[in-house]
């Protein structure tokens, strides 16, 4: 059987960032760009360990 290497929902090119205050990123991708937010997991002290967030191609 074979295996499709890109995941459900993403394209070829998935931009990765890496970053000091994602959190206001995030907001700001949900308030102003209609992003939704697919994962948003946080470590044992409240900061953000990993998140994955959608643009709507119709915004």
């Amino acid at each position: 059987m074979a295996v499709d290497p890109i995941r459900e929902g993403f394209h070829t090119v998935t931009p990765y960032l890496f970053m000091e205050g994602v959190d206001r990123l995030i907001d700001f991708a949900v308030a102003g760009l209609d992003a939704e937010v697919i994962v948003r997991d946080t470590q044992p002290d409240g900061t953000l360990m990993q998140a994955e967030i959608r643009l709507s191609s119709e915004t």
